[in-house]
């Protein structure tokens, strides 16, 4: 079995420097907060991912960011990530989770282009 590398971390400077980990299963927990709070009990981290490249809105936008820090600091809560989402920051939280996102997936990406080649 080959060697799993770590997830790629993505900084960020919030109300300090922060890292981002869009892995699995921080896409299974923002997966299953969303579904908790639209109600939605078919929401799947793919249309997350989907949505990112059309906009997102600050819930979406929260839930991901909360999912991505929780690997690097387990007892924030989404209400201190929200405090994190002033207007000047918007822009730099969005370009962080497209770029931790990127990160996931393009191992995945690496080695289909590797199997294919």
């Amino acid at each position: 079995m080959a060697d799993v590398p770590p997830p790629a971390r993505v900084t960020l400077t919030l109300d300090r420097e922060r890292a981002l980990v869009l892995d699995a299963a921080a896409l299974r927990q923002a997966e299953l907060r969303l579904r908790a709070l639209t109600g939605n009990p078919r929401l799947t981290a793919f249309e997350m991912l989907n949505d990112l490249r059309r906009g997102v809105g600050l819930t979406e936008l929260t839930v991901l960011l909360w999912a991505a820090l929780r690997r690097e600091d387990p007892t924030l809560t989404e209400e201190q990530v929200n405090e994190f989402l002033t207007i000047d920051r918007i822009p730099a939280v969005i370009d962080a989770v497209r770029r931790a996102v990127t990160a996931f997936i393009a191992p995945a990406a690496e080695q289909e282009e590797k199997a294919d080649g």
